[in-house]
C-alpha cells in the first residue's frame, strides 16, 4: 500500500514549502492561505496541484449567528478562484483527483 501524507494547515515560507513538496505529499489551502501576505504561498500551492480545500474549523472558529462555519469551505474555494484567475470547475476538478489520490478512494 503506497502511504501518502497530507500537509495540513502549512502557513510558512515558500521555500520550505517547497522542500516538503518533495515528500509526494499533498496538502490543503484555507482561508488563511488567501491573505494577502500568503500569496506567494498560494500560488506555489496551486502550481503544485497537490491541494485540498479545508476551512480548519473548529468549535473556536464559530462566528456569532453563524448557521454553518462549513459553509466557509465554498468561499474558500470561491476566493482561491478570484485570486488565482483559475476556473472554479478546475479548482474542484483538481481536488477531486488529489482526494482520490490520497485516499484510493473514488467519489
Amino acid at each position: 500500500y503506497p502511504l501518502r501524507y497530507l500537509l495540513h494547515g502549512y502557513a510558512g515560507s515558500v521555500e520550505a514549502f517547497t522542500n516538503l513538496c518533495k515528500t509526494d505529499c499533498c496538502y490543503t489551502i484555507s482561508e488563511r492561505i488567501l491573505r494577502q501576505d500568503k500569496r506567494e504561498l498560494l500560488d506555489a500551492m496551486l502550481a503544485g496541484g497537490r491541494y485540498l480545500f479545508e476551512t480548519d474549523i473548529t468549535r473556536y472558529y464559530v462566528r456569532e449567528g453563524e448557521r454553518n462555519p462549513l459553509l466557509r469551505f465554498i468561499n474558500v474555494i470561491r476566493h482561491c478562484a478570484e485570486l488565482s484567475g483559475i476556473d472554479l470547475r478546475e479548482l474542484i476538478r483538481v481536488q477531486a483527483f488529489n482526494y482520490k489520490l490520497l485516499t484510493g478512494c473514488g467519489l
